[in-house]
């Protein structure tokens, strides 16, 4: 009986800690699905996820340096951009249009621009002084600068 008893708890553990490690590592994908980019203008290595969520809020709309920010991201369709607000902004797609809907009705704000693929978001980082930009984990540019997302 006592046998089977540490069995059976060896088991559950071991159980316990396969879960806990599967879901460490969908939360680290989740967060590698997604980069930010900013202009070569901007001076600035790391950002922390509060300040990008008061970026793509409307509520942060001036570098430190004083260069206006112009966000940008891929289209609502994109897995990335549902990703983005959802860990960072702490909002679905549909909660996030309805913020700018309201926003922008009372005259409050620029919404993010938004873009098909990675690709135009970086042509638009690029073409424009001070924007910031999200853009698909695995995409790659050297025009623009790549910026470490901090918790």
């Amino acid at each position: 009986m006592k046998r089977r008893t540490r069995t059976t708890a060896h088991r559950l553990r071991i159980g316990l800690f396969s879960i806990l490690g599967l879901s460490l590592a969908v939360a680290a994908g989740a967060q590698s699905q997604t980069r930010i980019i900013v202009s070569t203008d901007v001076d600035v290595s790391a950002i922390s996820q509060a300040e990008v969520a008061r970026i793509y809020l409307g509520k942060k709309t001036f570098w430190d340096s004083g260069a206006r920010i112009q966000p940008s991201l891929l289209d609502e369709k994109s897995p990335v951009t549902e990703t983005f607000l959802e860990e960072n902004l702490k909002k679905t797609v549909r909660q996030f249009r309805a913020y700018w809907k309201r926003h922008l009705f009372s005259g409050q704000g620029t919404a993010p621009k938004t873009f098909a693929s990675s690709r135009l978001v970086a042509d638009y980082v690029t073409a424009n002084p001070g924007a910031i930009g999200v853009v698909d984990g695995s995409y790659t540019d050297d025009r623009v600068k790549f910026i470490e997302l901090q918790p």
